[in-house]
């Protein structure tokens, strides 16, 4: 995902950053979603509906932020940042963790944050990457995506097959790595031992990275996904 509407890394977050949305009048769209509060059910427990429906829906299309604990207005522009308080919630990040793993597939790249204020209420940031292999399906069966400031389930199946196809390209370039065939560098070639090539791939990360680890064992070559 490309945009982020702040200067710093997600990790790097603090209310201060936060409080710039108002200022900066960083309105609800295509990139980002407020909520006043945690999306639950009338009996308080976390709304796996909403969530998952929110959150599959940026990774369909080009990934965005999401914030619980900040209150927009008619024209969906940040006008409150009062965050949530967490103690409504047992071990609220595994119940996230589990929510969409459970009920979104396959599964996606996202980042959680909790930024404490000084109420000592709390802002929840969740970033959703751009993710590679989609569509991302909820468990109701729909395929969410997000158009301007809404969540829409997708009725065009142009567009699911595009998305297929994304998938697709991504995991035949994984296939291509796989049969790549690296010439020795110059340190190999004129090295008087034998050597291990490991490549490592992760599915979860949208760039290629591979190390190379040499040592001293019988000449083995592996590919590993």
């Amino acid at each position: 995902m490309l945009y982020n509407p702040f200067n710093v890394q997600l990790t790097a977050i603090t209310e201060q950053d936060i409080s710039k949305l108002i200022d900066k009048e960083v309105s609800e769209g295509w990139y980002i979603e407020y909520k006043r509060e945690v999306p639950k059910l009338t009996s308080g427990k976390l709304d796996n509906i909403k969530i998952s429906k929110s959150i599959s829906s940026f990774a369909n299309t080009k990934g965005g932020w999401i914030f619980w604990g900040i209150t927009s207005d008619y024209k969906n522009i940040p006008i409150s940042i009062d965050g949530v308080n967490l103690n409504d919630f047992r071990n609220f990040d595994d119940q996230i963790s589990q929510i969409i793993n459970s009920n979104i597939s396959p599964t996606l790249i996202y980042h959680l944050k909790k930024i404490e204020l000084a109420n000592r209420n709390t802002v929840i940031v969740i970033q959703v990457e751009e993710s590679p292999t989609p569509p991302y399906v909820t468990s109701q069966g729909v395929i969410y995506q997000r158009e301007n400031n809404e969540c829409k389930p997708i009725k065009d199946r142009y567009i699911i097959e595009k998305l297929n196809e994304k998938a697709s390209l991504y995991y035949a370039s994984i296939e291509r790595f796989c049969n790549f065939d690296l010439p020795k560098t110059k340190g190999q070639a004129e090295w008087d031992q034998a050597y291990l090539e490991l490549y490592l791939f992760s599915l979860l990360f949208l760039l290629m990275v591979f190390y190379l680890i040499t040592s001293i064992l019988p000449i083995f070559s592996s590919k590993l996904l």
